[in-house]
């Protein structure tokens, strides 16, 4: 309906409806309104504040790729890693390889 009538209010009914999906726990929709309404920081965001480490790494990659690096620095510096399982440091580990930074990757790995 918004699209129809009125369309520079699209996305403000999606970050609403993101909202509400996120209150209710439901992430992966969440997310989705999120990207929709080409807010992909919010969904980020989201996912860190619910711990939700390889999620926000994913989403990062996908559709903030220049947010990746802050995303793993916090992580690596501040995250506890106890919380983090061995998957998720095997895989932050992997996107610094990819990235070809081989100093922070042997970081995360140790």
């Amino acid at each position: 309906m918004a699209r129809q009538y009125h369309p520079e209010s699209v996305q403000r009914v999606q970050i609403k409806q993101a909202m509400a999906f996120q209150s209710k726990h439901d992430f992966s929709k969440a997310e989705a309104c999120y990207i929709a309404a080409k807010d992909p920081e919010k969904a980020i965001m989201m996912y860190e504040e619910n711990g939700m480490f390889s999620e926000a790494l994913k989403v990062a990659q996908k559709h903030a790729p220049h947010l990746v690096d802050q995303i793993n620095d916090s992580y690596s510096r501040g995250g506890p890693k106890m919380n983090q399982s061995p998957q998720e440091i095997l895989n932050s580990g992997k996107i610094y390889e990819e990235q070809r930074q081989y100093d922070k990757a042997v970081e995360r790995y140790l």
